[in-house]
C-alpha cells in the first residue's frame, strides 16, 4: 500500500508533464509560500494555546496557600501555651463581671383617637353662592304661566354670558340656583308673547333674591300677510322666449291682443299679422296645440288676457322637415299662448258640455 506522500508526488510528477516548465516554477513557488504560510499558522496556534495555559498555572501557584514545616514537640507546646492562655484570661474576666438587675422601665402608651369627620353642612356651601326667584303672570289676565322659559344671563361689561334657565311651575312661580355676586339679566319667554327682560343685582352674602313679578304681553296676531314679489317679464327657457303676463298691468277684460301689444319685441300691424323681433308668425298655438284656424286677429280679441298666464314664442322647423328628418332651412316663428289651470278646467268643463249639446243635436234620442 503506498503512503500518502508517494502519491502525492506521483501526481505532481505528472503534472509536471502537463504544464510548460515556466508555469511548473510558479506552481512550485505558490506551494512553497502555501507551505510556509501554513507553518506559521501553526506555529501562531500553538504560542495562542501556550501562553494562556501557563498564565493559569501561574495563577494556580500564586493563590495557592505555602505550608511550613513545623515539628511535633514545638506544636505540642504551642498548643498547651495557648490554652493556659485561655484559662487565664476567662478566670480574670469572670472575676471582672458583675451581674446587674436590668431595668424595666413601663409607659403606658395611649391609644390614638382620630376625631370623627364631621358632615359637610349643604347650608354652609350653599352661602357661597346664591339664588333668584320670581312669578311669571299674563299682563291681561293677572294669570301665572305655566311652563314660561326663564334664562339667566350675567353681564360682564358690553357682553353676556349664559348661566343656567328653569321653567315655570304652575303657580308661575321659578327658582335657579348657584350664581355668584353680580349683575345679571332674566330674559323670560313664551310661545305668543312678547320676550321680557328684568335686570337685577345679587350683593356679597346675599343668599336668596327675589325679582318679584314679571308680566308678559301677549304679541301682537297678524290676520292676512301680504307677500309681494317681482315677477320677471322676460324669460330665456333654451331657444324660447317666455313672457310672464302678471307682470303686466293690463285694465280688467283686456283681451289677449292687448296683452300681446304690451310684450317687449312683438308688434301687430293694421291687418293683424304678428311678428317677434322682426319674425313674422305663421301660427299661434293654445299649449302646443292648433286652436286658431283661419282668423287669429279675431280669436284673440275674444280671449281675455286674464286666461293667459304665460305667452312663448319659439321657432320650429317646417313638417315637412318633420316628417323627412332633412333640414330645408325653412323654420316658422311661433307664437304659444299658456291658459292658467283655473281657466284650463273651465275650458275642458265647456268642450265636454259642447261635446254632449252636439250629441244631442245629431241622435235626440240618445241618453242624457
Amino acid at each position: 500500500m503506498k503512503d500518502w506522500e508517494d502519491i502525492i508526488k506521483e501526481r505532481q510528477l505528472s503534472r509536471k508533464a502537463e504544464l510548460p516548465e515556466s508555469d511548473w516554477n510558479d506552481f512550485l513557488s505558490r506551494k512553497a509560500s502555501h507551505d510556509l504560510a501554513v507553518k506559521r499558522r501553526r506555529r501562531f496556534i500553538t504560542a495562542a494555546i501556550s501562553v494562556p495555559a501557563a498564565a493559569a498555572v501561574l495563577l494556580l501557584l500564586f493563590l495557592m496557600p505555602f505550608k511550613t514545616v513545623v515539628p511535633d514537640n514545638q506544636i505540642s507546646q504551642n498548643e498547651q501555651s495557648e490554652s493556659q492562655i485561655t484559662t487565664d484570661s476567662l478566670a480574670n474576666e469572670t472575676d471582672s463581671i458583675t451581674i446587674e438587675k436590668p431595668q424595666v422601665e413601663i409607659v403606658q402608651v395611649k391609644p390614638e383617637v382620630k376625631p370623627e369627620p364631621k358632615p359637610v353642612d349643604s347650608r354652609m356651601v350653599a352661602r357661597n353662592t346664591s339664588s333668584v326667584k320670581g312669578r311669571v303672570y299674563d299682563f291681561d289676565s293677572a294669570e301665572p304661566m305655566y311652563s314660561a322659559a326663564v334664562m339667566i344671563y350675567q353681564i360682564n361689561g358690553a357682553d353676556t354670558t349664559y348661566i343656567g334657565g328653569a321653567s315655570t311651575d304652575e303657580n308661575g312661580e321659578f327658582v335657579i340656583g348657584n350664581l355668584k355676586p353680580g349683575n345679571y339679566v332674566a330674559s323670560t319667554r313664551f310661545m305668543g308673547y312678547d320676550d321680557t327682560d328684568r335686570n337685577f343685582t345679587i350683593r356679597p352674602g346675599e343668599e336668596l333674591s327675589d325679582i318679584g313679578n314679571i308680566s308678559v304681553r301677549g304679541g301682537r296676531m297678524l290676520s292676512e300677510i301680504a307677500v309681494n314679489a317681482i315677477v320677471a317679464k322676460v324669460q330665456m327657457v333654451r331657444d324660447s322666449v317666455m313672457f310672464n303676463s302678471a307682470a303686466y298691468r293690463l285694465p280688467e277684460g283686456e283681451s289677449v291682443e292687448d296683452l300681446i301689444r304690451k310684450l317687449p319685441g312683438v308688434q301687430i300691424d293694421s291687418a293683424g299679422n304678428i311678428t317677434v323681433n322682426g319674425k313674422s308668425i305663421s301660427r299661434i298655438l293654445v299649449n302646443g296645440k292648433e286652436f286658431f284656424a283661419r282668423d287669429t286677429t279675431k280669436n284673440l280679441t275674444q280671449l281675455t288676457a286674464e286666461m293667459i298666464e304665460k305667452v312663448k314664442a319659439y321657432e320650429k322647423n317646417s313638417d315637412l322637415s318633420r316628417q323627412t328628418g332633412i333640414d330645408d332651412g325653412r323654420e316658422e316663428t311661433l307664437l304659444d299662448l299658456h291658459p292658467s289651470k283655473k281657466e284650463l278646467r273651465k275650458a275642458r268643463r265647456a268642450e265636454r258640455k259642447r261635446k254632449r249639446k252636439d250629441a244631442l243635436l245629431n241622435d235626440p234620442f240618445a241618453s242624457k
